[in-house]
């Protein structure tokens, strides 16, 4: 889904219209992990899930990375309140956020990230997606697959795309 306008405000309303959300917990950083670590892993599943066209993000991170603040502070006079301000940032960003000790089991029962992902995919699959095998030849493949990048889509979402196009110009 993809929405036009607050994020917050499309959540409501898609939970209106009937529409239900699940939480999980995609992954837990290691013990010591930092803000740039985690903004950088969610970097990671915002581009994984693309989210920004098929989900609520807005933007590709909350956060911008390490080599950004240190360019911005190649940029300012020494001493001065911006290059503080910049410094204080990157300081307080490379804190752990927390650690734990190496004898810390809290986690034991807790199945592993490719694990949960891999029974979540099976359940989705064989509860909502009909499979539909698709044969083209390589060089037709290629065609595609060059189309789907300019477009910036996968693949299979341009091939989709396409199907849902031609069935609208087909309904009219």
């Amino acid at each position: 889904m993809q929405h036009k306008y607050h994020p917050l405000r499309a959540i409501k309303d898609d939970i209106e219209l009937g529409d239900t959300f699940r939480v999980e917990i995609l992954e837990k950083l290691p013990s010591g992990s930092n803000q740039f670590d985690m903004f950088g892993r969610e970097k990671y599943f915002i581009d994984l899930y693309d989210v920004i066209k098929h989900g609520y993000n807005k933007a590709p991170t909350t956060c911008c990375p390490k080599e950004d603040l240190l360019k911005t502070l190649e940029h300012c006079t020494p001493n001065t309140q911006m290059a503080t301000y910049v410094s204080n940032i990157i300081d307080k960003r490379e804190r752990p956020i927390y650690t734990h000790s190496v004898d810390d089991d809290s986690t034991d029962d807790i199945p592993s990230k490719s694990a949960r992902k891999a029974k979540y995919d099976i359940q989705y699959a064989k509860s909502r997606l009909k499979r539909i095998p698709l044969d083209v030849q390589q060089g037709k493949y290629i065609e595609i697959k060059t189309a789907a990048e300019a477009a910036g889509e996968s693949v299979n979402g341009y091939i989709k795309k396409a199907v849902e196009q031609r069935m609208q110009r087909d309904a009219e």
